[in-house]
């Protein structure tokens, strides 16, 4: 028998998709009387972009990383009102190799992500972060397919 979750990590890209399942984490986290960590993972690609184009290059990642941490940290006080009270992660890197890290190092024994994000692999059954995710994760990850979306 599986034991029940105590920590719960949520991966979140800032879509509308992510957002829905933050919520349903949330609510998975409120059921099993689990914790809840919610991770944001900022592309490289992101940076390098911000970098490439900034006016004064070597404030960009800090100026990109602020702004991440400004909406992360909006998602969680958020949560708050709720009654609920995630720790709020940020790292920069591959979003897969990054959750499945941060799962490791947080003690997480379940991760719950939406199946599509930013991405908008609308054909695609699973997205491709949640699908390697899924594939490499040695905890469980339940997979959230969200609502119709505007993303």
């Amino acid at each position: 028998m599986l034991a029940k979750p105590t920590k719960i990590l949520v991966p979140i890209d800032f879509s509308n998709a992510a957002d829905q399942a933050l919520d349903y984490g949330a609510q998975v986290a409120d059921w099993l009387g689990a914790s809840l960590c919610v991770l944001h993972c900022t592309p490289m690609g992101d940076l390098v972009h911000a970098a490439a184009s900034a006016r004064h290059p070597e404030k960009a990642v800090e100026i990109v990383e602020h702004e991440d941490q400004a909406r992360l940290q909006k998602r969680v006080e958020r949560m708050a009102v709720g009654g609920q009270h995630p720790k709020a992660i940020l790292r920069v890197g591959p979003a897969p190799a990054t959750i499945l890290d941060v799962a490791g190092e947080e003690g997480a024994d379940l991760i719950v992500m939406s199946t599509h994000g930013r991405t908008g692999l609308r054909h695609a059954v699973i997205g491709s972060v949640a699908e390697e995710v899924v594939r490499k994760s040695p905890i469980p990850v339940l997979t959230f397919r969200p609502s119709k979306t505007t993303d």
